[in-house]
């Protein structure tokens, strides 16, 4: 029988995207996939999970519990111990039935098209949904830009030879531009931390573009990818492009694009040499450097 929605299900009253939907599921897929396990790894115990939840919103924390509980559900009545890659599994099959119920493929989900699933997992996601899209983008102080910042981005990674996460920074108060010199100077404990596994012979080097470079990149991020094999991935990832884009405007001044790498012998930035730190950066009203930066690998 379809679940009958429930007075704390009420908030999806108006319904839900199944891009939000998608995000939500991301969200809790790296909560999952992130947990410390403290037993062992042949299981996953509720404790676990509970423990990486911890700081979440209660929409995220009901998400999770409902895909975990039905995949321990259908692991005990097969007499095995559920695990990790169950619980995504789950996760996974929660997207596969909300984008089945959208009857009318116009890719929101519709009270009554909510109601008629079959299991809590789609719909504690879709409730998730509707509380992770409300991230605010607009002016503000520079820890809560941070914040704002992460949650955006929080589950959208960079691909190289790897996936990296976009990571917020703000640096100490400083006097000069966004120049070479400067990012490397005020990304210094950064740039230690994350060269602290490598030989760098000749140091290294930043080159930063012209804001306007900046800008089309951050639009060009902002559309989803036409090619894509899954376009309502494609779409969660343009929309936290869009909406950090908004965050930059109403924060930052002057904003970058910068790349950081081992230097070559002549000093220039070298190619395929490992590991480049990468991103945005801008200057904040209080004169400091903020934006988000990844990683990518290059051999």
């Amino acid at each position: 029988m379809p679940i009958t929605t429930k007075p704390q299900l009420a908030t999806l009253a108006d319904g839900a995207r199944l891009v939000d939907i998608a995000h939500a599921a991301r969200i809790v897929g790296d909560v999952v996939t992130n947990a410390k396990v403290i037993s062992n790894n042949k299981t996953f115990d509720d404790y676990e999970l509970k423990a990486a939840l911890k700081g979440e919103s209660p929409a995220v924390k009901a998400a999770a519990m409902a895909a975990y509980n039905s995949a321990k559900n259908d692991a005990t009545a097969k007499g095995k111990l559920v695990t990790r890659f169950d619980v995504s599994k789950k996760l996974d099959q929660a997207l596969a039935a909300a984008k089945k119920a959208d009857k009318d493929q116009d890719g929101e989900l519709s009270e009554k098209e909510l109601g008629k699933l079959q299991s809590w997992t789609p719909l504690r996601l879709a409730v998730a949904a509707v509380e992770l899209k409300d991230v605010p983008t607009g002016k503000m102080a520079t820890a809560d830009f941070l914040e704002a910042a992460n949650a955006i981005m929080r589950g959208v990674t960079v691909i190289s030879e790897g996936d990296s996460p976009l990571i917020a920074f703000a640096t100490a108060k400083t006097s000069q531009g966004i120049t070479p010199d400067n990012i490397l100077k005020t990304f210094k404990a950064t740039l230690d931390k994350e060269y602290a596994d490598y030989t760098l012979d000749n140091g290294l080097v930043a080159e930063v573009s012209t804001s306007a470079k900046a800008k089309k990149m951050l639009s060009d991020s902002a559309k989803p990818d036409a090619d894509a094999d899954d376009p309502i991935e494609a779409q969660v990832d343009a929309d936290a492009y869009a909406s950090l884009k908004k965050l930059f405007a109403a924060n930052l001044t002057d904003v970058r694009f910068v790349r950081i790498g081992p230097a070559d012998d002549d000093g220039t930035l070298g190619v395929d040499r490992g590991m480049y730190v990468e991103g945005y950066v801008g200057k904040t009203a209080d004169g400091k450097l903020a934006g988000m930066y990844w990683t990518s690998a290059e051999t």
